[in-house]
């Protein structure tokens, strides 16, 4: 049996972005892609879950540090599954954010291998702190 599969949303004001993400990973995962933070903030406040969060730091309206807060508010028993990929096109306001939190980053272009690389990590990270299995039927 091959690796569990993991709910994996995607967050990217960049619909190429997004597609190629989802290519990658879609064999394997269940994919939500989304081009607002705003509208993850509002499906999270729903009670939609995802086992890995994948966030830019850079969008319009609601950017990565902002999703990442309000998330943390509402949501805290997401934050855990929470890794950003950036374009490295930093604000100071970004910077700053990433310097002082521990969530894995990875920097644009992401090759797909440290691409599923990273969902693991964090769904493997995700599954120690909670204590079980990822495993779907």
């Amino acid at each position: 049996m091959g690796e569990p599969r993991h709910r994996v949303l995607i967050i990217d004001d960049e619909e190429l972005l997004i597609r190629s993400f989802a290519r990658i990973l879609g064999r394997d995962h269940d994919i939500t892609a989304l081009s607002s933070a705003a509208e993850a903030l509002r499906r999270a406040a729903s009670g939609e879950t995802w086992d890995v969060i994948l966030c830019d730091l850079q969008m319009p309206v609601v950017d990565g540090v902002e999703f990442f807060e309000r998330l943390n508010r509402s949501r805290p028993d997401l934050i855990a599954r929470v890794a950003f990929v950036t374009g490295g096109a930093f604000t100071p306001r970004a910077r700053s954010f990433l310097e002082r939190n521990t969530r894995p980053t990875a920097q644009k272009p992401v090759e797909p291998e440290g691409l599923r690389s990273l969902v693991r990590q964090i769904a493997a990270g995700y599954a120690a702190a909670a204590g079980c299995a990822f495993a779907r039927s």
